[in-house]
């Protein structure tokens, strides 16, 4: 019965992948998704935190299978003689760096429109819904009320 919940779960994500962008959703902290995360949990009666287990073993295999490809067409590069074995180190600290940045400005980003929300008495999770345009957009670029 966990194997089968476990897949369920699974084949919901990949689905709300599908419908949210899966680049977004993989590439977001997933309290960016509360309410597709919690969506999720109540339509299978199952706790948030096994979906957002669930989410976030997804994206780290994501992440994990992008940085293999990534490391093997570098390697490629290397004996093709297009760059150094050093410049692809390089190009790999630069890039770790980079994902660092982004996730903290991202964080930071998050941090700083949730005490917005609060301080002008907006509940986000409920306006969320509003917001969410007909291609998964965010925050204020959405086209109205979509179910």
């Amino acid at each position: 019965m966990k194997n089968k919940t476990r897949y369920l779960v699974l084949s919901l994500l990949l689905l709300g992948m599908s419908v949210y962008g899966a680049g977004r959703v993989l590439a977001e902290d997933e309290s960016t998704y509360p309410p597709f995360v919690q969506t999720i949990a109540q339509k299978l009666g199952v706790d948030e935190s096994q979906v957002k287990g669930a989410f976030d073993e997804i994206r780290a295999e994501h992440f994990a299978e992008m940085q293999e490809t990534r490391e093997d067409r570098l390697n490629e590069a290397v004996a093709d003689g297009v760059i150094t074995e050093e410049q692809k180190n390089a190009l790999i600290a630069k890039w770790e760096e980079m994902h660092a940045e982004h996730a903290a400005q991202r964080q930071a980003h998050q941090t700083e429109m949730q005490q917005w929300y609060e301080e002008m008495g907006i509940d986000h999770t409920a306006l969320h819904e509003y917001m969410a345009g007909p291609w998964g957009m965010r925050g204020g670029m959405g086209f109205g009320k979509h179910r």
